[in-house]
């Protein structure tokens, strides 16, 4: 049984998908329909490498603070760790707050 707060997520994902027919909000609620032990959890020095400055992202996981961020990024993440909190400088949503604003956000790609 999934998390409720994790399942109306979920939902509301898959309701803006068909309300603006985007193919964004779908793969990010699939992505999060995964079962939780195939959750992605990415580490700070993985998204250096794989990512550009400035550069908008979505990791449909847990974002974790080992390594270091060379560059400032931007982050849409299902959650944070303490220290990654920390380390990124840029943007930091969660993917709750980004499905409930209105926020359009071009080139962003999914990490994980």
């Amino acid at each position: 049984m999934k998390n409720q707060v994790l399942q109306g997520l979920i939902e509301t994902l898959y309701g803006r998908s068909r309300k603006e027919n985007s193919r964004l909000f779908r793969a990010i609620a699939d992505e999060l329909s995964r079962p939780t032990r195939a959750a992605r959890d990415v580490n700070l020095s993985k998204l250096s490498k794989v990512t550009k400055a400035d550069e908008w992202i979505i990791v449909p996981g847990k974002v974790l603070g080992s390594g270091v961020l060379k560059h400032k990024l931007n982050v849409i993440a299902l959650s944070y760790s303490k220290s990654a909190l920390e380390k990124i400088e840029g943007k930091k949503l969660t993917i709750a707050e980004f499905a409930s604003s209105s926020t359009k956000v071009k080139g962003l790609r999914i990490i994980g």
